[in-house]
């Protein structure tokens, strides 16, 4: 089952709308607290892209265009839709490599 991220801090539960479009450290609506995400699930959705871009080629190749332009906008939709569930919160920003 898919579930929402908590501060690190207090465990407060984040809603799906307050993490839907964010960038950078989010504040903990409770404690006040940054939220930085963690680098595992940075590097996790950096693969987002190009798998969206592939499906996007595949589509192409499979259906006329107008059929795989609104293929690769479903799927973009639902990557965005399902964002928040990815996330996990740590106190400070972790380099990625």
């Amino acid at each position: 089952m898919m579930k929402l991220p908590a501060c690190w801090c207090c465990q407060y539960k984040f809603a799906w709308k307050e993490l839907l479009f964010f960038l950078g450290p989010k504040k903990c609506p409770v404690c006040k607290e940054k939220q930085f995400v963690t680098a595992k699930k940075r590097l996790q959705a950096a693969w987002s892209s190009p798998v969206t871009v592939i499906l996007m080629f595949i589509f192409l190749h499979l259906f006329s265009f107008p059929t795989a332009i609104l293929l690769g906008v479903f799927v973009l939709i639902i990557g965005i839709t399902l964002s928040p569930f990815c996330y996990e919160f740590t106190n400070e920003q972790e380099p990625l490599f």
